[in-house]
């Protein structure tokens, strides 16, 4: 039998039915436009990327909800994978209030989408697209999201997070 949805996500779920078409329009386009090029860096500043990134939070993995939306115009019966997957978040250095936080990916090294586990935690690094309603939050494979076993040099130059208390 299927995982039941959280509330939130059924919730998501019900409200993202009217905005399906804006969503994979947009992707597809940012996709287009910026693509997914990673870099290594020899020395990262994360106190640099913490001030251009508008959350950053530590959390634990509670459920990865696989959604799909149509392809742009003109609509050829294919659908865009992309994934959201619900945290609670314990700490944050920046942009989260509340203990669940959403975050969309994509699904794998092609579309940028980072492979998150359940029951996992992580160091995430996600933004917030303008069409977007300001809760929502995306994240890959070109942002510094890395599980917490692998974050230690993040850990030490982020400093001291604050609490996540709701």
């Amino acid at each position: 039998m299927p995982e039941s949805p959280l509330p939130e996500v059924a919730a998501f779920q019900a409200f993202e039915r009217g905005r399906i078409w804006a969503f994979a329009n947009t992707v597809i386009t940012a996709m287009s436009v910026r693509g997914c090029v990673i870099m290594a860096d020899s020395q990262p500043d994360y106190r640099a990327a913490l001030r251009r990134t508008e959350a950053v939070f530590r959390g634990t993995v509670l459920q990865v909800v696989e959604l799909s939306v149509p392809t742009i115009p003109p609509h050829d019966g294919s659908f865009l994978p992309i994934r959201m997957v619900v945290f609670d978040a314990d700490v944050t250095w920046a942009g989260v209030r509340s203990r669940r936080v959403m975050v969309f990916t994509g699904f794998g090294s092609s579309d940028c989408g980072y492979a998150f586990k359940v029951g996992h935690a992580y160091i995430v690094w996600a933004d917030r697209d303008d069409w977007r309603t300001p809760e929502e939050l995306h994240t890959g494979l070109c942002k510094n999201t890395v599980a917490v076993e692998d974050a230690d040099e993040q850990l030490r130059q982020l400093g001291k997070p604050r609490m996540v208390k709701k």
